[in-house]
């Protein structure tokens, strides 16, 4: 799977390939960034925020990353399947 959200910080698109595993949620006001989380959601944009948890193939730790949608959850091949 691969997982492809935007950085409103940097105005540019950010990619992870070969996630096996993947789980999100929507995340509720003033709920504090955890410490190793990738923040690239943005206070002010007015989409919903999300917060994603993934493992890429040989990782053994969590990736977390708070994003705003849109979200785009695709396949191997890159085609879209579902969007947060």
């Amino acid at each position: 799977m691969i997982v492809k959200f935007q950085s409103t910080q940097y105005d540019e698109w950010v990619v992870f390939d070969e996630v096996d595993y993947l789980r999100y949620s929507k995340v509720k006001e003033n709920v504090p960034l955890i410490s190793d989380e990738l923040n690239f959601a943005d206070a002010n944009c007015p989409a919903e925020e999300f917060q994603v948890w993934f493992l890429n193939k040989n990782q053994t730790a969590e990736t977390i990353v708070r994003a705003n949608s849109p979200i785009y959850l695709m396949n191997n091949s890159g085609k879209t399947i579902e969007i947060l």
